[in-house]
């Protein structure tokens, strides 16, 4: 009869011509030491493993986080689109937290807890351009959002599993029960929705206000009206805009830096009259863009870095006495709750939504409801 394996025991899996190897741990999970091209290979490695823990020396490894950390990000750069962002939260919420300069083999569930639960409380930084050029970061009184709290776990979990395949440690203490109701534990309860969107008073604002001019106005009204992403907006060549024909429509096939878009998929889509009447207002002041042919250029015509907005939000300059505030379009149209630029595409989401689209459409004058055949 079968019984639950005691620690110290082992299998090898076979997996599309290649061989896993597998061992149970003290604490009860199954530790993973790396894929191997031959039976013989694998068979040494369990020999071996099964050794070193039958001798109590469970992890092996005394490569840092950080050190691991960097090398895993340099491997996945090439096949990744937001290795740039990820090496950021991890250079900046990993690898200079005191959890970064810890062996990676001796790391256990208690170590990842305790650096997350210090995540949850850490406060946010932003970039404070000097007067003399270049940027510092500066601690600010928000929390972390959520969103990069769950993005550096979830790069330190991944980077972990790589080191157990490698066999670099025994177990991924980032996968242990303890660590799983830690971060259960940041997710604060709430009656709020995660995103926002503008009111019909705050786009008539952008669209009238004489704060601003129309090579500001535009580029916002086409993020309000045309549901993009900020990189879509930004990737959005003419080539892939039909604004002429009786079904005017956009294929999007580009974010920040004509990357592929964030869903990896080229899409064509239709327009609504709105984005339509704002793309041909546009089209004779926009700025040349001879080599990419780009809807939104910035000055030089190619596009514009990641994380742009066209000047939507506020930008503090210098540090102390010498700090000033330069006034973004939404404060010099008036509007001064919290909306960020990711915010201005759900407005038109919500135009094509079943039970609110044809309402608000109608009644904004910007879209028709026999365009949305499933709304009606």
């Amino acid at each position: 009869m079968g019984g639950k394996r005691t620690y110290g025991s082992g299998n090898i899996e076979a997996r599309g011509g290649r061989f896993r190897v597998r061992l149970r741990m003290p604490d009860g999970s199954v530790a993973q030491f790396g894929t191997y091209a031959t039976r013989e290979e694998a068979d040494g490695v369990l020999a071996a493993a099964s050794e070193r823990l039958a001798g109590g020396i469970e992890r092996t490894s005394s490569t840092t986080l950080a050190e691991l950390g960097a090398r895993w990000l340099d491997e996945r750069r090439a096949t990744h689109r937001n290795a740039a962002k990820d090496e950021s939260v991890w250079r900046r919420q990993v690898g200079s937290a005191a959890i970064g300069a810890s062996a990676v083999g001796t790391l256990d569930a208690r170590d990842v807890a305790t650096w997350l639960k210090a995540l949850g409380q850490a406060t946010a930084v932003s970039a404070i351009t000097k007067a003399g050029g270049g940027a510092v970061l500066r601690r600010t009184e928000r929390r972390l959002s959520r969103s990069v709290v769950r993005q550096a776990f979830k790069l330190l979990r991944m980077c972990l599993d790589a080191a157990l395949e490698e066999g670099l440690c025994a177990t991924n203490p980032a996968r242990a029960p303890e660590v799983a109701k830690q971060l259960r534990m940041l997710r604060s309860p709430t009656t709020q929705e995660g995103w926002t969107y503008l009111t019909e008073a705050e786009i008539a604002a952008i669209e009238r206000s004489d704060a601003i001019v129309d090579v500001q106005r535009l580029p916002i009204l086409f993020a309000i009206y045309s549901g993009l992403r900020q990189g879509e907006v930004f990737g959005l060549r003419w080539a892939d805009v039909d604004i002429d024909s009786p079904s005017p429509k956009m294929t999007v096939r580009y974010g920040f830096g004509a990357t592929p878009t964030k869903s990896g998929k080229v899409a064509t889509v239709p327009l609504l009259p709105a984005a339509v009447d704002v793309l041909k207002r546009w089209r004779p002041i926009a700025p040349p863009s001879p080599r990419l042919g780009l809807v939104f250029p910035n000055p030089d015509g190619g596009c514009y870095a990641r994380g742009y907005d066209r000047g939507w939000a506020d930008r503090a300059y210098g540090q102390g006495k010498q700090r000033k505030v330069l006034s973004g379009i939404k404060t010099r149209v008036g509007i001064t709750r919290r909306v960020r630029f990711h915010d201005l595409r759900h407005y038109a989401d919500l135009l094509v939504m079943p039970m609110r689209g044809p309402t608000l459409a109608s009644r904004r004058g910007i879209c028709g409801v026999e365009a949305f055949p499933d709304a009606a």
